[in-house]
């Protein structure tokens, strides 16, 4: 049990900080609050913002795709052109898209676009968009009171003809990681 809260680690947090993570999660829910509805533009402007605030902490990924955005390509290129200049499956998009799962969980379809549009502002790696599409669902699963076994098990169902999906599936359920990978989807 954790009774009080503790800063340290690498980069000397304060005591409730928050990290680039929990930062960017935030900025998807108080666009979602704040605008009445999911807007995507919004959301990564919202991004910019924090960037251009000289976070603590962010990841490689991220950086290298805001600033792209701050040169004023297009967020729906920044993450393609992060991807393209040798960008691999990372996770900085995964940490911050649960809130859509909430937001959208009566409208998977609406809930698969947004996770695709949210993670490939930094991310667009197909398993980083798999990764974010995939918890987003299983968020709203167990949001909506289904247990784990009949969340994956729909989860299966969905994703069952995407082989990257299915592996990602696969090695979840049984607790691999990747060897010698830090923040690998």
């Amino acid at each position: 049990i954790v009774n009080e809260m503790v800063g340290g680690g690498f980069f000397k947090w304060r005591p409730g900080q928050f990290t680039d993570d929990t930062d960017q999660t935030l900025a998807i829910v108080d666009s979602l609050i704040e605008n009445g509805r999911y807007i995507p533009q919004d959301i990564a402007q919202r991004f910019l913002q924090w960037y251009q605030n000289d976070p603590v902490d962010i990841g490689g990924t991220t950086r290298l795709s805001l600033s792209q955005l701050e040169t004023g390509v297009n967020y729906k290129d920044s993450g393609k052109l992060a991807l393209d200049m040798g960008k691999g499956p990372a996770n900085g998009s995964l940490m911050r898209t649960h809130p859509l799962g909430l937001y959208f969980r009566r409208d998977f379809d609406k809930l698969d676009r947004s996770a695709e549009e949210i993670s490939s502002i930094t991310h667009a790696h197909r398993e980083c968009v798999l990764a974010c599409q995939m918890a987003s669902r299983l968020t709203a699963l167990l949001a909506d009171g289904f247990s784990k076994d009949d969340s994956l098990e729909l989860l299966y169902q969905r994703f069952r003809t995407d082989s990257i999906a299915e592996d990602k599936l696969n090695r979840a359920t049984r607790g691999e990681v990747y060897p010698g990978k830090i923040g690998y989807v």
